[in-house]
C-alpha cells in the first residue's frame, strides 16, 4: 500500500488524539461545501472518501494499540466497528434478504421479519430527528434514506473495501463543482 492517504482531515484527527490531543466540537461554527448533484459523482466522492478512512486506520491502527491512552483505543474500536464491521454485517444481510426474496415464495414468517426491520428503522429515524423543526418531514425522509441511500453506500463502502484490501491503484478524483448558486444561510435563500 502507498503512503497517500485519500481522507487526509481523518488521518490529521487520528495523529493527534493517538497522541494525547483532544478534538473539540464547535457547535456555532459555519462551514459551506457543495454537495454532488449527480449520481457518478456522489459515487466517486464517498468511495474515496471510504477508502482514505480504510487508509487512515490501516496507516494508524498500531500506534493506537500501543498508545497507553484509552481514548485512543477505544476511538480505534469505534471507528473500525463503524466503518469495518457494520457495513459487512449490512451488506451481508441485505444480500442475503435479497437472495432470499429473489430465489423463494415469501410468506408470512419472512414478511413480519421485513415488516419488523422496517419498524426498527423508523424508530431510529424518529430518535434521530426528534429535536428537529418539522418532524413529520425528516421522519419520511430519514426513513426513505434508510431504505435507499444507506443500502447504496453499503455496497459502495464493501467495494471500496475489497479495492483497498487488494491495494488497487487508486488516485485523486477531481470532482466537477458547479458553485454554490443557491446558498442558504440561516435557513434563507
Amino acid at each position: 500500500m502507498e503512503n497517500t492517504t485519500f481522507a487526509e482531515d481523518t488521518e490529521l484527527t487520528l495523529r493527534l488524539i493517538s497522541n494525547g490531543y483532544d478534538i473539540i466540537c464547535e457547535d456555532e461554527m459555519i462551514a459551506y461545501t457543495e454537495a454532488p448533484t449527480e449520481f457518478n459523482t456522489l459515487y466517486r466522492q464517498r468511495y474515496r472518501w471510504t477508502r482514505g478512512i480504510y487508509q487512515a486506520l490501516a496507516k494508524n491502527a498500531l500506534v493506537f494499540l500501543n498508545s497507553n491512552n484509552s481514548k485512543s483505543l477505544i476511538l480505534l474500536m469505534y471507528i473500525f466497528w463503524e466503518q469495518v464491521i457494520i457495513p459487512i454485517l449490512d451488506f451481508t444481510l441485505l444480500f442475503i434478504f435479497v437472495l432470499y426474496f429473489m430465489l423463494n415464495d415469501i410468506d408470512n414468517s419472512y414478511s413480519m421479519l421485513f415488516i419488523y426491520i422496517f419498524i426498527i428503522d423508523f424508530c431510529f429515524a424518529i430518535g434521530a430527528t426528534i429535536n428537529e423543526k418539522n418532524k413529520v418531514n425528516h421522519y419520511l425522509y430519514s426513513f426513505i434514506a434508510r431504505v435507499t441511500l444507506t443500502n447504496i453506500l453499503s455496497v459502495w463502502k464493501m467495494i471500496a473495501l475489497f479495492d483497498e484490501w487488494n491495494s488497487k491503484k487508486m488516485t485523486w478524483d477531481k470532482l466537477h463543482r458547479t458553485g454554490l448558486k443557491n446558498m442558504i444561510i440561516g435557513g434563507q435563500n
